[in-house]
């Protein structure tokens, strides 16, 4: 029997799926009460609450670095969605 402890990185990159899944969903959700001329801001809107948290809970300098490394990965091709999680810190 396989329990959730018995790999707690699995474990964290299933929870991890589970919560992008509802988040995806609650935008899809949010988008559909949203007037259509503001759907195009919804990307930067995502990206300024997700760096905003981050800083909060990271720090500057520490989200800094997690996202220059970030940048560099995108540059180099590497996919999450297709791929899977990606290790950054």
């Amino acid at each position: 029997m396989n329990d959730r402890c018995d790999n707690p990185e699995k474990s964290n990159i299933d929870a991890l799926q589970d919560v992008m899944k509802r988040l995806t969903l609650a935008v899809k959700v949010a988008e559909t009460v949203m007037p259509e001329s503001s759907l195009d801001y919804v990307p930067n809107a995502l990206l300024n609450i997700t760096i905003s948290r981050m800083i909060a809970t990271e720090g500057k300098a520490n989200t800094a670095i997690l996202l220059s490394k970030l940048s560099e990965m995108i540059m180099e091709g590497v996919d999450p969605e297709n791929r899977g999680p990606v290790r950054i810190s």
